[in-house]
């Protein structure tokens, strides 16, 4: 004997049932993709952040170096002088791991460098630095400013920066 089970009004869900879990997956979905995307932009920033503490000392290190006319990555920027010359950029490539991958000149500092050296880069260090009036008998010293941009590949105005200030002569 063979025996026929009652139809149920509870079998499925309902059409008001449906609409509400569509409405809530499409209010749901874009705020955890949301979340996803910021998550990643914090560890680029905290990465970038990171490398600061190589890549500004690296920078200085050249600078001392284009001071002396030993640099192999800027032009030689001899002590007491603001640099750089109108239309150019001292401009310094950086790897992931915050190491030193080759000069960028204005037109790839512009319009952003993907490699470098069989390398991926990451940063671009900027240098800048401007003459203070100085007093009598005082060395003349410079405000240099050393700027990270990342991520390297975009162009130059849709980087994200980090400002580093210091004073040399």
């Amino acid at each position: 004997m063979t025996h026929k089970q009652p139809i149920s009004a509870q079998r499925g869900f309902s059409l008001i049932e449906a609409i509400v879990s569509v409405g809530i997956l499409a209010l749901a979905i874009p705020l955890v993709l949301g979340a996803l995307v910021e998550s990643g932009n914090s560890g680029t920033s905290a990465a970038a952040e990171t490398r600061c503490g190589w890549i500004v000392p690296t920078c200085l290190d050249e600078l001392k170096a284009a001071s002396d006319g030993k640099s192999v990555l800027l032009p030689k920027t001899p002590l007491g002088t603001a640099f750089p010359a109108a239309g150019q950029v001292y401009g310094i490539a950086f790897g992931a791991a915050g190491n030193s991958l080759g000069a960028v000149d204005k037109a790839a500092y512009e319009a952003g460098v993907k490699r470098m050296a069989d390398q991926d880069v990451r940063y671009i260090a900027v240098i800048e630095g401007e003459v203070l009036p100085a007093k009598a008998g005082s060395v003349p010293m410079r405000s240099i400013r050393v700027g990270l941009e990342y991520p390297a590949a975009v162009p130059a105005k849709k980087r994200t920066k980090l400002d580093f200030f210091t004073k040399s002569p």
